[in-house]
C-alpha cells in the first residue's frame, strides 16, 4: 500500500506562552514547524505546511522552509469533506503534510472550543501527533499530565546534549512515548523572531539554521515510523467543480499586497484562479490606481496602522479608488484593509491620519488584543458577498476597533461594535473569512457588474 506521511505538531494548551522558549513569537509553535520542514526539504521531501485555525498567524516562516505558503485546515470552518479533499490534493504536489496548531491538554480542554481544533483534524485525517515540550521544564520535573493521545515529543529550548539525554529518559519514562528529536535555545534566533513586524517572510538564514539545528537531535527512523500513514480513503469525497467562464466573462480580482496589507488565504486564491478569474496584485502604498479592468478588489487584513502616513499621502490611489467604487466596483475588505477604507486610521505613532472615506469609520488598532476570536454568525441585511440567510464561521479580529461615525448598514455586531458592514458595493468588518470554505467565491467570480448604486458611501 501506498504511504502518506503527516503530522500533526504543536505544543499542550495548557502551556503558558511564558515558558515557551519561543515567547514573544506570534506563532511560538512556527519555529519547530520550520525547523521539521527545513530538514525534510533537505532530505528530498517537499512539505506541505497547514495550520489548524483559519486565521491569519503571525510569521511566514513556511514559504521560506519549504518554498510555498503556508494554507489552512480547519476543522472548525471546513466541512470533513473539504478537509479530507485537502488532505489529498496535498499529495498532488508534496510528499509530507504538517499541519501545525495547539493541542488539548485533556479531554473537554477549552482549546477545543477556540475555533478550529489540531486534535479534531487529528482524529478526521488520521495525523500523528508530536508534542512539543519545553526542555526546561522536563528538566525540573515539572512534567505536565500526559494527554490523552500522543505518538512522539519534541523537545524545545535544549541547552546543552547532557540536558536533552536527561530530558529523554525522563520523558520515555514518564509518558511512554518516544522522543523524536528537538530544537537547541537560541537566544539570538528567537531575537530576530520577535523583532520582526508581524506577516514578515522570516528570513533564509534562519529557517535554514533551525533546520540544521534540528538534525542534531532529530532520530530519522524513529520520525519515519511514527509519520507513516496510509492514504485517506477518497470515496465520498467529490473534487470541487467551477461553471466554465468564457473569455469575456472571467473576472479580474485585484489583490492589495505589500508591507501593509498581508493578510490572505493562498488556498483561495489558488481556488480563484482555478475558477477562472485573473488574480492581479497592486500596491496601495506604491502605485499610482489599481489594476487596469479589475472587476473585484481584495484589501486583506494587515499592519496599515504602521503605514498610515504613506497611505494617506497617496492620493492617486485613494482616488483610483473612490473611482472605482463610484461605478459600482465591488470591494471586500478584512481588518487593516476595512481601516483604510474607513474615514480616519490611528497609526502606530498614534496620530489620526485620513484614510479613503468611502466607509464612515474611524479605526484603531490594539497592540494587546488578543489572538482572534472565533464566530458563528448569520449577517443581517443585503450585500453582494454573503447571501441571505447564510451562516458563516470565522474568526474576528479582536486588534481593531470600528467606531461608525455615520449610520450605515451593519450586517453584524459583538457588544455594539460593527464586525461587518455593507454599503451595496463594499462589504467589510474585523471578520477573517476563509470565503472558499464558507462557499463564497461564487461571488467574487460573478462577471463584472458596474451598474450597482452605490447605498450611503461617504465620498469627498
Amino acid at each position: 500500500m501506498s504511504r502518506f506521511p503527516r503530522a500533526a505538531l504543536g505544543y499542550l494548551g495548557n502551556t503558558t506562552s511564558l515558558q515557551r522558549p519561543s515567547a514573544g513569537i506570534a506563532n511560538p509553535s512556527g519555529p519547530m514547524a520550520w525547523a521539521l520542514a527545513g530538514y525534510l526539504l533537505a532530505h528530498g521531501r517537499q512539505v506541505r505546511h497547514y495550520h489548524s485555525r483559519a486565521c491569519y498567524c503571525g510569521l511566514q516562516g513556511a514559504i521560506t522552509a519549504t518554498g510555498s505558503p503556508a494554507r489552512h485546515l480547519d476543522a472548525w470552518v471546513m466541512s470533513r469533506e473539504a478537509c479530507r479533499r485537502t488532505l489529498i490534493d496535498a499529495y498532488q504536489e508534496a510528499q509530507f503534510v504538517l499541519v501545525e496548531g495547539e493541542f488539548e491538554s485533556s479531554v473537554g480542554d477549552p482549546v477545543s472550543r477556540a475555533g478550529g481544533s489540531l486534535d479534531a483534524l487529528c482524529r478526521l485525517l488520521d495525523l500523528p501527533r508530536l508534542v512539543i515540550l519545553d526542555a526546561a521544564q522536563a528538566a525540573d520535573c515539572r512534567i505536565p499530565p500526559r494527554p490523552d493521545a500522543v505518538d512522539g515529543v519534541l523537545v524545545d529550548g535544549i541547552l546543552s546534549d547532557e540536558q536533552f539525554a536527561l530530558v529523554q529518559t525522563c520523558l520515555e519514562g514518564t509518558w511512554g512515548v518516544p522522543v523524536v528529536g528537538g530544537l537547541p535555545r537560541d537566544e539570538g534566533i528567537r531575537q530576530a523572531l520577535v523583532s520582526l513586524p508581524p506577516g514578515s517572510v522570516v528570513p533564509h538564514a534562519v529557517c535554514t539554521s533551525l533546520a540544521e539545528s534540528f538534525a542534531r537531535y532529530v532520530e530519522p527512523k524513529l520520525l519515519e515510523f511514527i509519520v507513516d500513514r496510509p492514504a485517506i480513503p477518497a470515496a465520498g469525497v467529490a473534487p470541487v467543480e467551477y461553471r466554465k467562464l468564457s473569455a469575456s466573462d472571467r473576472p479580474t480580482i485585484a489583490v492589495a499586497y505589500d508591507e501593509a496589507f498581508r493578510g490572505y488565504f493562498p488556498d483561495q486564491l489558488e481556488a480563484l484562479e482555478r475558477g477562472g478569474a485573473r488574480v492581479v496584485d497592486f500596491s496601495p502604498l506604491h502605485d499610482e490606481a489599481i489594476p487596469e479592468r479589475a472587476d473585484v478588489l481584495l484589501l486583506g487584513c494587515g499592519r496599515t496602522d504602521r503605514h498610515a502616513a504613506e497611505l494617506a499621502a497617496n492620493f492617486c490611489m485613494q482616488t483610483s479608488l473612490r473611482e472605482f467604487a463610484r461605478r459600482g466596483g465591488r470591494i471586500y475588505a478584512e481588518g487593516g484593509g476595512c481601516a483604510y477604507l474607513g474615514r480616519s486610521l490611528r497609526g502606530a505613532d498614534g496620530y489620526d491620519y485620513p484614510m479613503t472615506n468611502l466607509l464612515p469609520l474611524a479605526a484603531v488598532r490594539s497592540e494587546h488584543a488578543g489572538p482572534p476570536e472565533p464566530l458563528e454568525l448569520t449577517p443581517v441585511g443585503e450585500n453582494w458577498l454573503i447571501p441571505e440567510g447564510r451562516t458563516l464561521r470565522a474568526y474576528r479580529s479582536r486588534a481593531w476597533r470600528m467606531e461608525l461615525l455615520e449610520p450605515i448598514e451593519t450586517l453584524h455586531e459583538v457588544d455594539g461594535a460593527p464586525t461587518l458592514v455593507a454599503t451595496g458595493n463594499i462589504v467589510g468588518g474585523t471578520l477573517q473569512v476563509h470565503l472558499g470554505a464558507a462557499d463564497l467565491l461564487p461571488a467574487l467570480l460573478e462577471p463584472a457588474r458596474f451598474e450597482l448604486p452605490l447605498h450611503s458611501v461617504v465620498t469627498v
